[in-house]
């Protein structure tokens, strides 16, 4: 069982949400470093502080989340001490209002830690000790498109891929996708 108690505080001259949350969970079921699952009994303590801020100057916008979470007994529970997650784009109305156009790119980073490995007999995570994972940024460029009940849009996922001497790999042996161009459409229709 657990327990959770928050506190938030909006700002919002500055378009800005703080937050405290806390939690302590008990008897928490885990799989063990040979993926054998085990009860831990005592408490975990788990504390997360957050900041989500968007700032805009004309048509430019940053959305920034940023979290930073500890765990004390790090035995069963891991997480990154801190994961950050922006946006920054531009936003503005083309050929008279009728278009809404985004351009713009997404990055995220988590700090390393031990994540844990998969198994895929039983598909679920287990402990590992061996190596941290993380520590790199993941950058995503986007175009979205909005004219009237329709919506495109173009993302080239993990746009960083290959460019630095780094090995995405998120969970143990499972490497994080590679580049990917997508893009798609949307068209609301009404009776």
């Amino acid at each position: 069982h657990s327990k959770r108690i928050g506190l938030n505080f909006y700002i919002h001259k500055y378009k800005t949400l703080l937050g405290v949350d806390y939690s302590q969970t008990q008897n928490v079921v885990y799989y063990d470093n040979f993926s054998i699952s085990r009860q831990y009994n005592s408490i975990i303590p788990i504390l997360s502080i957050f900041v989500n801020n968007k700032l805009s100057f004309y048509n430019w916008h940053l959305a920034t989340n940023f979290v930073y979470q500890y765990v004390p007994d790090s035995m069963v529970i891991r997480l990154p001490a801190f994961v950050l997650k922006n946006s920054l784009y531009y936003e503005n109305f083309l050929f008279k209002k009728a278009l809404l156009m985004q351009v713009g790119v997404d990055c995220y980073y988590n700090s390393e830690f031990y994540s844990n490995r998969y198994m895929p007999a039983t598909s679920q995570f287990y402990l590992q000790d061996n190596k941290k994972y993380g520590n790199y940024l993941l950058l995503d460029f986007f175009i979205n498109l909005k004219v009237k009940d329709v919506k495109l849009f173009f993302k080239v996922e993990h746009l960083n891929d290959g460019l630095m001497d780094v090995n995405y790999i998120q969970t143990p042996n499972y490497p994080i996708n590679g580049r990917a161009y997508k893009f798609g459409v949307s068209w609301t229709f009404y009776d």
